[in-house]
């Protein structure tokens, strides 16, 4: 019996900001797997942090670049959904369409709003 591979559905994680004068722009990738004991885990891996610009299309392409090493490694992968930030240039409300447009997620993908930040404004 031939075994197939499922297709690896992956979430972005972004965050862009400046800290001690150092641009930085985030992007990890969260993911679920089955261990050996059949319990689902939830696993994460930072692909890259660099400048990534200020405008929604500099983070859009920095984004893709990233995401291209993934493919190119030959992983079957398809990016469906994004989390980030509501401010700046790489601000996910912008960056989703943008993304779409670039044909960078998946055509039933979805975005959401970084809930962890709205907590941050309260201190």
């Amino acid at each position: 019996m031939e075994h197939h591979k499922q297709r690896l559905q992956i979430t972005l994680v972004t965050d862009h900001g400046n800290r001690s004068g150092v641009d930085h722009f985030v992007k990890m990738i969260v993911w679920t797997s089955v261990d050996k004991n059949g319990r689902f885990k939830l696993n994460h891996f930072n692909l890259d942090i660099d400048k990534g610009g200020h405008t929604t299309v500099a983070a859009a392409n920095a984004i893709h670049r990233s995401l291209q090493s993934l493919k190119l490694s030959g992983m079957d992968v398809e990016f469906s959904f994004i989390c980030g930030d509501s401010g700046g240039g790489a601000k996910v409300q912008k960056l989703y369409p943008t993304l779409m447009d670039m044909d960078v997620l998946s055509s039933t993908s979805d975005f959401v709003n970084c809930i962890l930040h709205a907590f941050y404004l309260s201190y």
